[in-house]
């Protein structure tokens, strides 16, 4: 004996929720695709710097390369709006570039039209009460994909405020 085959018939609150999960994972995907353009890349001349100052700090030539790479996400990162702290590994490549100033404000201005400023937190930060977030899996929801987590899991995060504020003023430059 057959029996019959049940029909499922979705109500009208199933499927208005179906569409809402639906719609809402369209959206998450479609906010979540980084383009190209969105990806910042380190002029060569910058990355050569810096391959040679993490090196000078004892980083083997490949842990330089990709540190150098995660720089570049995070970077990007900022571009797209994130406002966090980076690991130790990446502070360092970001301080090494900073260190060079007129090669780092040259790079900030063409990348984010204005100065970069990096601003760690300390006891008169009014941010350093601000609780710290990880540019890691920021990073994963703007749609990053193949991060290295060797590179964003092998130190802590730098106590940093979220820096990625880009002031309008201009910066006077000191030369000597």
């Amino acid at each position: 004996m057959m029996l019959p085959k049940r029909r499922t018939m979705l109500v009208p609150f199933q499927c208005f929720s179906l569409l809402i999960v639906s719609v809402a994972l369209l959206m998450r995907t479609a906010n979540s695709c980084m383009s190209e353009e969105d990806k910042v890349q380190i002029p060569a001349i910058d990355k050569q710097y810096l391959m040679e100052q993490l090196a000078a700090q004892g980083m083997n030539e490949e842990d330089a390369q990709n540190t150098i790479a995660e720089l570049q996400n995070f970077y990007s990162g900022i571009k797209l709006g994130m406002k966090n702290t980076p690991t130790v590994v990446v502070d360092t490549a970001w301080h090494a570039h900073i260190i060079n100033t007129q090669m780092y404000f040259d790079f900030t201005e063409n990348v984010f039209g204005r100065y970069l400023h990096h601003k760690p937190r300390w006891s008169g930060s009014v941010a350093s009460e601000l609780p710290m977030q990880d540019a890691y899996s920021d990073l994963l929801a703007l749609g990053f994909k193949n991060l290295n987590k060797t590179i964003w899991f092998s130190g802590t995060v730098v106590p940093l405020t979220p820096y990625s504020e880009v002031y309008d003023r201009s910066l006077e430059q000191c030369e000597l």
